[in-house]
């Protein structure tokens, strides 16, 4: 076999190398986010470049590059700007990013069966308006999470002991529905709307792995079991999520990542 003599003037192997070549610039006004080879949910700072991990294996997807993009939720971690039936109480249990953030949002003491124990959130579009949302959830004393839309025609239940999910609807699940598993028992849940056709979404606390109706997701809650919560987001005139987006009492806009070499740069002259 005969092999070039003439090597390329640039090879550009972010997933192996895991560092940048000095003749690339990256840059972005703003912070970020990424998961490093702990699985962790760890900050970059402006203009820092982020080579991103699978969350469960450890192993380096390259350098990640992604558009702007905007969390519309305000709170992402306490959730206060969201109307929720379920309660919420702060500072739970150890959050994706290893610190002790995590939300439990657990059952309301309901006085009869008609009551979803769930999260409404700000700023959950339209029928037909273009969103993803994305929460990272992790098992309590409760097992299941549910995602449904708000004329509760599809729902999906999402089992933390396993990352498995079941639906109403199998084209709810391929078309809405996505699940990345993180350690420790962390799942980031996607739903998609939109073009998608399922509307408005609410999260919420399910009774059991499978229901019949929507009705069943409706019960009596005991006033302390639930599930731990984080990293709510949502991503407006998109059905792509991307990497989580810390708000703490207003919007936060992650900005463009840029990689840019000159010709002088990659080829000397």
């Amino acid at each position: 076999m005969t092999y070039p003599t003439i090597m390329p003037a640039i090879t550009l192997d972010f997933q192996n190398s895991q560092q940048l070549d000095p003749r690339i610039k990256v840059s972005r006004s703003s912070g970020a986010t990424y998961i490093n080879s702990a699985g962790l949910v760890v900050s970059a700072a402006e203009h820092e470049a982020r080579f991103d991990h699978d969350p469960v294996t450890g192993e380096c997807l390259g350098l990640l590059i992604e558009e702007s993009r905007t969390n519309i939720l305000t709170q992402s971690v306490t959730m206060s700007d969201w109307n929720a039936t379920a309660q919420l109480s702060l500072n739970q249990s150890v959050a994706p990013d290893s610190t002790n953030t995590a939300t439990k949002l657990y059952q309301t003491d309901a006085v009869d069966g008609t009551q979803y124990q769930q999260l409404q959130g700000v700023g959950f579009g339209t029928g037909d308006a273009e969103q993803v949302f994305s929460i990272f959830v992790k098992a309590a004393e409760n097992n299941y999470f549910f995602a449904k839309n708000d004329q509760s025609t599809f729902w999906a239940i999402l089992d933390l002991t396993d990352g498995t999910v079941t639906s109403n609807s199998q084209d709810y699940i391929d078309k809405a529905i996505g699940v990345q598993s993180f350690p420790n028992g962390w799942y980031r849940l996607k739903v998609e709307t939109g073009n998608s056709g399922y509307g408005r979404q609410t999260w919420g606390i399910s009774p059991s792995k499978s229901v019949s109706a929507a009705a069943d997701l409706q019960f009596v809650g005991d006033g302390t079991s639930g599930v731990y919560v984080w990293g709510a987001q949502i991503e407006d005139q998109t059905r792509v999520m991307t990497s989580y987006i810390p708000t703490a009492g207003s919007t936060a806009t992650r900005s463009q990542d840029l990689a840019q070499g000159s010709s002088a740069d990659i080829y000397g002259d």
